[in-house]
């Protein structure tokens, strides 16, 4: 996986959806499924989302 620099996005020519590994705004960024199984969350699931220059914070359009 990789972070795109914000002039990647910004010159991208449609907006790009990415799908995360949690239910966001929960567990954003890297060793998603790691983090989930240590805190003992009992619900886990993924997300689709605008992807913006701040990592994983676009606008949910699905869970």
């Amino acid at each position: 996986m990789r972070v795109l620099s914000a002039d990647f996005i910004d010159n991208a020519p449609a907006p790009m959806i990415n799908l995360h590994p949690s239910l966001l705004p929960a567990y954003k960024g890297l060793d998603t499924h790691t983090r989930v199984l240590c805190s003992g969350e009992r619900e886990h699931g993924c997300s689709i989302h605008v992807v913006t220059a701040e990592l994983d914070a676009g606008q949910v359009l699905s869970q």
